[in-house]
């Protein structure tokens, strides 16, 4: 029996984003073609398909001029999908920030929240302080499944993302002395105001929080001791199959 050739399937969301459509899938093309070690052409790559949640008929020219007076009223207590696909904020969001409305829909770049801000309250006519009350309000509640909005759906009718980039905070090293303990962002073999109380580098659990000191675990002739280790050394087994480290 003859041997066909392998199906090669792969899937990704974020390999290739900057550019035209079709640049974007020669990129993808030439990626595949190296880790598949086949030959894949652009014709190949399946980009997403994307549907507006509001109305089809609705433009941004034409919910304009409705936008003041959605941001200076109260937001209703029901706002169903529904209601929603109507709403000249919701259309707002949809193609001002979300869409990029042309022969197909496609994503727009990210757009930072106070930028977004500016674009409404200069669309509308309305004091920046009031969109950015409205419109925080506003995605809050339409990213709630319709069932918390007055309907029955389970979906959100808006999904949006927020990017948040937070540094790090560094190398963190305490004591194991008693509270208070001396925490330092330096690495230093001792405490510097109680010399003999060692400096021990400091993690954080992802599942529960709790801080865990990496250590090494020494025992000579001065007895058993507590060694700082780099995080990423591999611990050792010992012969009673315990683990040192």
């Amino acid at each position: 029996m003859p041997l066909k050739a392998p199906i090669c399937i792969g899937t990704s969301a974020t390999m290739a984003s900057e550019g035209s459509g079709e640049s974007r899938a020669q990129a993808v093309a030439a990626v595949a073609t190296r880790l598949f070690g086949a030959t894949i052409g652009p014709d190949a790559v399946i980009d997403e398909t994307l549907q507006r949640a509001t109305d089809d008929g609705l433009t941004l020219d034409l919910v304009r001029p409705r936008l003041a007076s959605v941001l200076t009223a109260p937001l209703p207590d029901v706002m169903t999908d529904n209601d929603l696909r109507s709403n000249p904020l919701a259309v707002w969001a949809e193609l001002e920030i979300g869409l990029e409305d042309g022969q197909e829909l496609t994503r727009k770049k990210p757009t930072p929240f106070g930028a977004a801000v500016a674009r409404l309250s200069e669309a509308s006519g309305v004091l920046p302080e009031v969109c950015r009350d409205v419109f925080s309000t506003f995605l809050t509640r339409v990213s709630l499944p319709e069932a918390d909005r007055g309907g029955a759906a389970s979906g959100a009718f808006l999904a949006f993302k927020l990017h948040r980039f937070i540094s790090g905070a560094g190398e963190i090293h305490t004591t194991l002395t008693e509270a208070p303990r001396t925490v330092m962002f330096e690495g230093q073999l001792e405490d510097p105001d109680a010399p003999g109380n060692r400096l021990y580098p400091t993690r954080f659990c992802r599942d529960c929080g709790h801080e865990v000191h990496v250590v090494t675990k020494s025992e000579d002739a001065e007895g058993l001791r507590f060694l700082a280790r780099n995080i990423d050394d591999t611990p050792i087994e010992t012969d009673d199959g315990d683990i040192a480290g």
